[in-house]
């Protein structure tokens, strides 16, 4: 188990920029920039034992702290905070009191708004055992950070370990009430090529619902049945049998079975024949947002092909609900003042 870290830049304001990597015995290599909480890249062996990037992005390191990118990016691998995925008309209310948050699409508020938590320098610190290495960044959000109320502690935590599985953490504290949904927003392509789409990956999910978007994918606070639709992945299936029909692809939040225990239950697992590798993602959440890559133009170059397809890329966001403020009826996004918000994800590597 290794973990070394490389200077990658300062900014204007004195703040060091660093890549963090974390390798473990079997070949994982996983790269995270302290900028965003952002995972760069992940390699994983194949059935052949010959290790690729899985991660799709972008593919110099100084784009992910462009202008660029922040003024036009896809979360590619970023920590993703205060609220990921979308607040309805960018605001909510607690109690008698209204809070507006800054907009960032269209007229919602999207993966924390302007300035979130992916555009953030996180305070790092590394730790090490005989079977882990661990990265811990630490953020602080101040009271109205983008609109949202109470000085909030924020702290995630990468493991990487010799079973082949890397560990999110996350936890926060907060001395007002103010919602919080913490994610990692990391496109999958496990073809380990990637110029090549993810069309053939095989997708399960042990999900029978789905939050059903309206207009602007945002929830109208009904389930909906995956059963009799395109968007039932129950049973492992193949992507491209599921969205031939669906030019736009799938932007969804699954309602996963095990609901809000808080134990550790499986929310996903996605397989590539060709190169045989398995990628199962274990969570505390009670959901998981399925997003299919949707083109941009792109203002920088990304990895495997300049222009690349719609389909490049497989994001899979352990989560709660999109605008659970704005909603009573869905798991309670709050976190109080003397609680503790508690979240953790396992990525499970392996192969056929």
């Amino acid at each position: 188990m290794t973990i070394r870290k490389e200077h990658v830049s300062v900014t204007e304001e004195g703040e060091h920029i660093f890549l963090f990597t974390l390798e473990n015995g079997q070949g994982i290599r996983v790269n995270i920039l302290n900028y965003g909480g952002t995972i760069t890249h992940i390699f994983t062996p194949d059935k052949y034992g010959l290790s690729a990037d899985i991660l799709f992005g972008p593919e110099n390191i100084q784009d992910y702290i462009s202008e660029q990118y922040r003024e036009n990016c896809h979360y590619f691998g970023a920590t993703i905070g205060r609220y990921c995925n979308r607040i309805r008309d960018s605001k909510f209310r607690i109690g008698t009191t209204d809070y507006i948050l800054s907009s960032n699409d269209g007229l919602h508020h999207l993966h924390g708004g302007c300035t979130g938590f992916d555009k953030a320098i996180w305070e790092a610190e590394t730790h090490q055992t005989e079977n882990t290495v661990a990265l811990i960044l630490k953020h602080f959000s101040p009271d109205g950070d983008q609109g949202y109320p109470g000085n909030l502690r924020a702290k995630v935590t990468f493991t990487l370990n010799d079973n082949d599985e890397l560990i999110t953490e996350y936890e926060c504290t907060a001395d007002r009430t103010t919602p919080v949904n913490l994610t990692n927003h990391s496109y999958f392509n496990l073809a380990g090529d990637l110029s090549k789409d993810i069309l053939n990956h095989e997708i399960c999910i042990p999900a029978g619902h789905f939050t059903e978007n309206g207009p602007g994918l945002i929830p109208t606070g009904r389930f909906t049945k995956v059963e009799n639709t395109v968007f039932d992945f129950r049973k492992s299936s193949v992507l491209k049998e599921k969205i031939s029909g669906l030019p736009g692809g799938i932007d969804l939040n699954y309602i996963l079975d095990h609901g809000i225990s808080g134990d550790l239950k499986p929310a996903v697992r996605v397989s590539e024949k060709t190169s045989g590798r398995v990628l199962e993602i274990f969570t505390t959440q009670p959901g998981i947002q399925l997003f299919t890559l949707v083109t941009g133009p792109y203002p920088i170059k990304l990895k495997g092909n300049p222009d690349p397809g719609q389909f490049a890329g497989l994001a899979l966001e352990p989560q709660h609900f999109p605008d659970s403020p704005n909603h009573g009826e869905f798991p309670d996004t709050l976190l109080r003042p003397g609680d503790v918000y508690n979240q953790k994800s396992i990525y499970r590597f392996s192969t056929l």
